[in-house]
């Protein structure tokens, strides 16, 4: 914006054309007057002319004239060309200016358009939750029901998992979808490939957590089509529940199976 004024301010008027106009005009006509004024003497078509000291004006002289002629135009030829050159490089800055302004107006739209994908791209990404999921007093298997609660797109590698003070748990889950919304899934000893990524999964989570005697919390995990990976997890504190939405790695690379 600043740079489009500044190109704007440095605009050549309309009155400092008029006056460079008339300058030139002016140097233009001059310089015409005595070099065709010089060059009939010169040829003998007017009587010789007297100069102000009396005397005939000489050849050097009238070639002196001849010479201030054709400088006076050649003055003005210059003002020209440079008044044309100053309005040329104004226009390209101006240009500049334009194609600056139509970049960032095609940049501001495509982060926009890349805003608007990721909000359709969140939309459609399937949403799973648990309901009424149980642990028994002591340890043992847990039981949960899986249930597909949004998005329009089939979940892959879904997996549960449950941690008490006695230990944790975990299983691989048949995917959930609109078609089938609820899965109703036993947690018992947690698989090798789930036992591996425990820390990386809920290691800071368990911390924060700090579970005490009797409490317990269960979360599923999965992977959307585009290989976003979610998460969301039910927490039994004492005398009451929580639920949060879990912030899980988004590695590339596919370690655990199940579910695709």
């Amino acid at each position: 914006m600043e740079q489009n004024t500044s190109a704007a301010s440095r605009k050549v008027p309309t009155w400092g054309r008029l006056i460079a106009l008339v300058l030139v005009v002016g140097v233009t006509l001059g310089g015409l007057a005595l070099l065709i004024g010089a060059l009939l003497v010169w040829f003998g078509f007017v009587p010789e002319v007297i100069g102000s000291d009396g005397k005939t004006l000489s050849s050097a002289d009238l070639a002196g004239v001849v010479v201030a002629g054709a400088t006076m135009l050649l003055a003005a030829g210059t003002g020209v060309l440079a008044l044309f050159t100053w309005e040329s490089v104004l226009t390209g800055q101006q240009e500049v200016v334009m194609t600056e302004k139509a970049l960032r107006a095609a940049q501001d739209q495509l982060a926009l358009g890349e805003r608007q994908f990721e909000a359709t791209r969140r939309q459609m990404r399937p949403h799973l939750e648990l309901e009424g999921p149980g642990y028994p007093s002591g340890g043992g298997p847990a039981n949960a029901r899986v249930v597909f609660v949004g998005g329009s797109e089939p979940p892959n590698q879904v997996q549960v998992w449950v941690a008490a003070k006695e230990g944790h748990y975990g299983r691989d889950c048949n995917s959930p979808s609109a078609l089938r919304p609820t899965w109703d899934v036993q947690i018992g000893t947690i698989p090798d490939h789930m036992e591996k990524r425990w820390a990386e999964f809920f290691g800071t989570t368990e911390r924060e957590l700090a579970l005490t005697e009797g409490e317990w919390w269960a979360a599923v995990t999965w992977r959307a089509p585009d290989g976003y990976r979610d998460g969301w997890m039910y927490v039994q504190r004492a005398h009451h529940v929580e639920t949060l939405r879990l912030s899980l790695p988004q590695d590339a690379g596919d370690t655990l199976p199940g579910g695709g």
